[in-house]
């Protein structure tokens, strides 16, 4: 194999004949960062990708990904199309699965964790569909709204790769419908953030009431208290 260096800013980029080897140099093979959570019954893609820095991913191709191993067995299994894998119907709710495999010369290695709907109803991707809040304060629409089954939750207006705008942790009380988040971090961080309030599930819509998420053309305001309500995007994931 023949590799030429050429320099491009920082990165070093590597041209090579093998497609299953990175083209910038010392990149890193990866699944996904974070446990993917999914249902019983649900399906993840295998897809893997080469990350040199953050938020900068490259899809790896499809044949490349070899020696795919699930530990414990018997809660998730390779599909046949070789590229997905699936969690079994009667997988156990936070069952936490490990995946290996190899892409080139690098091991690959995640996680699934088995979320049953009922015991974490928030858990999956939103995004918003309006929002109406007091003194006539129209918001930007937040594109994704994440929240795990282990109580974590990320706000993202333009979602880019692995991009957030802001993450935390919230509480849930589906018996008296009450609401919380903290956050902890965040790349842009809005100031008078209030995420106190009541949250309802309606099919595929969530509704929470007298909360305010921010605005990133106006980082600075407060936008009083609002009723957003979001559609599904995504199962638990």
């Amino acid at each position: 194999m023949i590799e030429a260096l050429i320099l491009a800013g920082s990165l070093a980029l590597v041209q090579t004949s093998d497609d299953c080897s990175p083209r910038v140099e010392n990149a890193v093979a990866i699944w996904w960062l974070r446990p993917l959570e999914l249902a019983p019954g649900a399906s993840a893609s295998l897809a893997a990708y080469w990350m040199d820095r953050p938020n900068s991913l490259e899809r790896a191709p499809r044949h490349c990904v070899t020696n795919i191993a699930f530990s414990p067995e018997g809660i998730v299994a390779l599909e046949a199309d070789g590229v997905s894998a699936r969690v079994m119907d009667d997988a156990p709710s936070a069952a936490l699965v490990t995946i290996t495999g190899r892409i080139g010369d690098q091991s690959l290695e995640a996680q699934i964790r088995v979320v049953r709907p009922e015991d974490a109803p928030l858990t999956g991707s939103w995004r918003q569909a309006i929002a109406t809040c007091s003194e006539g304060v129209v918001p930007e629409p937040i594109e994704e709204l994440v929240f795990n089954a282990t109580g974590g939750f990320s706000v993202t207006w333009t979602p880019f790769e692995v991009y957030k705008d802001y993450w935390g942790s919230y509480r849930f009380d589906p018996a008296y419908q009450s609401f919380s988040a903290e956050v902890e971090d965040g790349n842009q961080r809005p100031a008078n953030l209030d995420l106190a309030g009541t949250a309802s599930l309606v099919g595929n819509e969530l509704i929470l009431e007298d909360v305010w998420f921010g605005d990133p053309t106006r980082i600075a305001a407060g936008g009083g208290r609002c009723t957003y309500r979001f559609v599904r995007t995504g199962t638990p994931g």
